[in-house]
């Protein structure tokens, strides 16, 4: 798939590839333009790229490969946290897709350096060309790589997304770019393999279907999203479409009641209720960090934020009647977090849920 690195063009830091295997593809949904890397399951093909690329539930997602054929595609599993997500090619399949998940098992052992050769893979479905971008390692974290230009050529918006190799092997993909010090974060591939490998390399259970979230008798799109991510991360089973034939069950969530209300704060509580005495009197080091304690206690929040949850999840076997648990709390939302309302509600709802779909499903008996 590479060319000879002795094709580098060393002024532009870009290589210009004949056209060969159309594994590389821009995706484009309404404004936003991105890239991605396409990998054959079965008779499916799945695209990786960063979520913020195709985060919209309304607008049609369009695949282009380096001859210009064109998919559409739909939004399978995505991990928002970490800007990633996977699409599925739909309809008769024109882009070229042969390409197999990779093994990332060597980067948890690897130690680049300045001299470490990283490359973004850039493509354009027009002429079919595909630019290499040269880039140097500049530090890292626990899921990402932070990278830097090396050449004059530059990494762009439109490249999130993007395949970055590292000594000729897929290391991860562009996250974003920092257009103030040119800085390049790329999610590490034993990353996304943790999140989404199993997809690949198959856990042994039968997919599950997902009808959706209701709302007041409303399908709630966002919602059910979640509910597709949930399923793909937490239960080890490919989350499919409601009509897909080889799941034998199907799971459904009716939301009855979702409101915030207050709950009492049980970091103030402690603090302000500790018997500071009787620490001291055991041990005078105890005694002043719960004098301290109290005394910050003064500056917590005496409630916090929650949302009090009631949903009937349903889980519809393919034989049998169908399973069913109305399941209710109340969940403290942490506020120290920037987040939507959309976000803390499904955070209080999965809560909620969880432990009642899990039980379900196990009975149900899915395999």
């Amino acid at each position: 798939m590479t060319c000879s690195r002795a094709l580098w063009s060393l002024a532009l830091g870009t290589l210009l590839c004949p056209m060969v295997q159309a594994q590389p593809v821009e995706i484009r949904q309404g404004s936003e333009i991105g890239s991605g890397y396409a990998f054959r399951r079965g008779d499916a093909c799945l695209v990786l790229t960063a979520f913020h690329v195709v985060k919209s539930d309304a607008a049609d997602i369009e695949v282009f490969d380096r001859t210009g054929a064109r998919n559409n595609a739909e939004r399978k599993y995505q991990v928002a946290s970490e800007d990633i997500a996977l699409l599925e090619l739909t309809g008769q399949r024109t882009v070229a897709c042969t390409e197999q998940w990779p093994d990332s098992s060597w980067l948890a052992s690897t130690n680049p350096t300045s001299r470490s050769a990283f490359e973004a893979v850039r493509h354009s479905p027009e002429g079919g060309r595909e630019t290499l971008i040269a880039l140097r390692y500049a530090g890292r974290t626990t899921s990402t790589f932070t990278l830097a230009p090396l050449e004059r050529t530059r990494i762009q918006k439109s490249d999130s997304g993007s395949m970055v190799r590292m000594d000729d092997k897929l290391a991860g993909i562009v996250q974003s770019v920092n257009p103030g010090s040119d800085r390049i974060e790329v999610v590490r591939m034993d990353v996304i393999d943790k999140l989404f490998g199993e997809r690949f390399r198959g856990s042994g259970r039968a997919p599950l279907a997902i009808e959706g979230v209701r709302s007041r008798g409303q399908l709630n799109p966002n919602w059910t999203a979640y509910l597709r991510s949930w399923v793909a991360e937490s239960t080890g089973r490919n989350a499919v479409p409601a009509n897909d034939p080889n799941a034998k069950c199907r799971i459904a969530v009716d939301l009855m009641d979702i409101r915030q209300t207050q709950v009492a704060n049980p970091e103030y509580e402690q603090a302000a209720n500790s018997d500071c005495s009787l620490m001291t009197k055991l041990n005078k080091r105890l005694g002043a960090a719960c004098e301290d304690n109290k005394r910050k206690s003064a500056t917590l929040p005496r409630t916090l934020v929650a949302y009090a949850v009631s949903a009937d999840v349903k889980v519809h076997r393919s034989q049998g009647p169908a399973l069913a648990k109305v399941a209710s709390g109340t969940v403290p939302i942490d506020k120290k977090r920037a987040t939507r309302s959309i976000d803390e509600q499904f955070t209080a709802l999965e809560a909620v849920m969880a432990p009642a779909a899990k039980e379900l499903i196990a009975q149900a008996g899915c395999d």
